[in-house]
């Protein structure tokens, strides 16, 4: 089974998250390597947060997902998913044999 696992940038993250009540066995933080219970363990979870800021850094450089200037939680997720959108859709393309 599955371990819960939270990838988190501060300590004080794991109290606003209410990762301590979720039973999160294993966190990583920026700079403390020695949370993890296992190097492998760090490792895929370093990669995994390596990915994430890749696919926001390709989001801000090829489709200009930068500061958002459309006012209000709706229009900042419309802005969002275009975004994400134009993204999944180029990928799409792009997998497609010529």
């Amino acid at each position: 089974a599955a371990q819960p696992v939270a990838l988190i940038g501060h300590i004080s993250d794991v109290i606003g998250s209410g990762a301590l009540l979720m039973d999160v066995q294993d966190l990583v933080l920026g700079r403390l390597d020695d949370i993890t219970p296992s190097a492998w363990t760090h490792g895929q979870l370093k990669c995994f947060r390596a990915g994430l800021e890749a696919g926001i850094s390709f989001l801000k450089r090829c489709f200009g997902l930068d500061h958002c200037t459309w006012r209000g939680w709706e229009h900042f997720q419309a802005y969002v998913h275009s975004a994400v959108f134009a993204h999944n859709l180029m990928r799409l393309v792009r997998s497609l044999p010529s």
